[in-house]
């Protein structure tokens, strides 16, 4: 049985989409859910749980993409998403590489949130559980992935802070050093 079923048709950034066997089973499964929470609302939910894998991927890509590096393959499985890109050069690359996941899904989970308060997710009929998905399911997707633990996005993550320390200590510095030159002439 082959795991990876590659998408036709379909690039991300320009690689290839793969799918693992697992996403039209747990689709299935949560689609088999209809019998509870009635058929619309099941397929809502798989095609929303689904969607924000794929953000999240096609955020990495589309930051690894505009680094000039190549996005050799974005992968979808039923429990996560893997996109591949060319090794990066710099760490603060791979960092940033890293915050493209996690800043696309808030593009999409920040408006879907507000609009649930300002309009009342039961006001939107249907179209609410998609809001709730993508809002608030969203957000609390971004926050686990970017917890500090291997195999997270968070692993690499949060070297932001020590690379933004030293960044701004560099700054410093060149600045200390430009301005005793500038008294100089």
């Amino acid at each position: 049985m082959r795991k990876w079923l590659r998408v036709r048709q379909v690039r991300i950034f320009g690689a290839p989409l793969y799918v693992h066997w697992s996403v039209p089973l747990i689709a299935a499964l949560l689609v088999s859910l209809s019998f509870l929470v009635g058929p619309w609302l099941a397929i809502t939910a798989a095609v929303c749980y689904f969607a924000l894998i794929l953000l999240h991927e096609a955020g990495h890509a589309f930051v690894a993409h505009r680094l000039g590096y190549e996005v050799e393959a974005v992968r979808l499985s039923g429990w996560h998403g893997r996109c591949e890109f060319e090794a990066p050069e710099t760490e603060e690359h791979h960092v940033m590489i890293v915050w493209g996941g996690v800043l696309a899904q808030l593009a999409v989970a920040l408006p879907m949130v507000t609009l649930a308060a300002l309009v009342g997710r039961e006001n939107l009929g249907h179209a609410g559980l998609a809001v709730a998905i993508l809002g608030r399911t969203n957000l609390i997707m971004a926050a686990v992935n970017l917890l500090p633990v291997r195999g997270l996005d968070g692993a690499i993550a949060w070297r932001i802070i020590p690379l933004g320390i030293q960044w701004w200590r560099a700054r410093r510095v060149a600045k200390r050093a430009l301005s005793k030159f500038s008294r100089r002439s």
